[in-house]
């Protein structure tokens, strides 16, 4: 309990957020804040500053790096990595990011000081502030019509599309008074309005770190799959909501960490991650930050399985390559493997920053020279 106020105390006090906001934030993680406290004897101040504030150049003098086993270049006989033919393409459609909300009100506020603007609750006391029709570029999230317009539209503009990335985040940024009933519905909802607006094309989803209840909290590995605080809940519902899309075989690994890889067809595989475990606000990292629920390592496993058999990937990930978010050490290991496998990734696919971008990997040499790329759609 003294935890929680003092460090609503601060929220308020530096105005980080509204008194309302860091009172909600507060209470739902309290409890996360005290198991983490009560199971990790050795947390220090010192640990929590160098995830949480890493970028500013906060130190654990106690810590050492965790290291990822990648495997060895292969040999000269191994298959050849095909290049595609001429003339043969694919037409990939990535939706990222739709931030649906269900209490969306037309002609409210757009302009409030909380995370989320444009709700029932805040009516809109000047005509310049009231949120419009079809969404508000201000502070709100999209309204359901929004989001079928959206979908409509794909069909209407782009029906040669061959199949689809959904690169996370269908919660919306009301943060401070999420659960896990209306997180559940509203996850459900929007991936069955995906199924039946595009069909039968094969769409490839991932989590986005708004999908958990809290907002980025994934539990970690040492956490009881029946424990109140555990996450997963999240696992087991989009391994249900995928299996629109997916192959059973990819309900084992989703079950683990919401990670999972498919063969979209011979020599073409994709690699879909759960890179939301990295994200520094994700407060389970103070408990266990070592390649959360193994998924590097299975990175860098799958890889070497894809490039023995002259395989092209596609990696899926939410949190954006070389984001300063992203936990060092886990950014580090990530990058490791992409280099070493970055002649059979042909693309990477990330989101949550809510930008347009290109993001190139140069080599590390003298003359850095391009090896991978990375394309976020907003």
């Amino acid at each position: 309990e003294t935890l929680g106020d003092i460090i609503e105390f601060i929220c308020k006090s530096i105005i980080i957020e509204s008194a309302e906001v860091c009172k909600g934030v507060v209470e739902l993680n309290r409890d996360i804040l005290g198991y983490i406290i009560d199971n990790k004897p050795d947390l220090t101040s010192e640990r929590v500053c160098s995830i949480l504030l890493q970028n500013f150049n906060c130190k654990d003098s106690n810590r050492t790096d965790w290291t990822i086993k990648i495997p060895p270049r292969l040999r000269n006989n191994a298959p050849q990595v095909q290049d595609p033919k001429p003339g043969k393409s694919y037409k990939i459609l990535q939706l990222t990011d739709m931030h649906y909300d269900p209490d969306y009100k037309i002609g409210s506020n757009a302009v409030c000081v909380e995370p989320l603007c444009c709700q029932v609750h805040s009516p809109g006391l000047r005509s310049e502030d009231k949120a419009g029709y079809w969404g508000d570029y201000r502070g709100c999230d999209l309204p359901w019509h929004s989001v079928v317009d959206v979908l409509d539209h794909v069909v209407d503009q782009h029906g040669d599309v061959d199949l689809i990335y959904f690169t996370g985040d269908i919660i919306n940024h009301k943060v401070w008074k999420t659960n896990i009933k209306e997180n559940t519905e509203a996850i459900s909802k929007v991936f069955k309005q995906l199924k039946e607006t595009f069909g039968n094309l094969k769409i490839y989803p991932i989590l986005g770190n708004h999908e958990p209840h809290p907002v980025n909290m994934f539990s970690s590995k040492f956490v009881d799959n029946n424990h109140s605080l555990s996450t997963r809940w999240i696992f087991e519902l989009v391994a249900e909501e995928w299996s629109r899309w997916l192959p059973k075989e990819t309900k084992q690994t989703i079950l683990k960490g919401g990670y999972y890889t498919v063969l979209h067809r011979p020599g073409f595989r994709i690699i879909a991650l759960n890179s939301n475990v990295c994200y520094t606000m994700n407060f389970w990292l103070f408990h266990d930050d070592e390649d959360p629920f193994g998924q590097l390592q299975w990175l860098a496993d799958t890889l070497a399985k894809a490039e023995k058999l002259g395989e092209r990937v596609h990696i899926l990930s939410h949190v954006a390559t070389g984001d300063a978010t992203c936990l060092h050490n886990w950014a580090e290991e990530y990058t490791k493997i992409i280099y070493r496998f970055s002649h059979i990734i042909s693309a990477q696919f990330n989101g949550h920053t809510h930008n347009d971008d290109t993001v190139i990997l140069f080599t590390q040499d003298k003359k850095p020279e391009p090896v991978n790329i990375a394309f976020n759609g907003g």
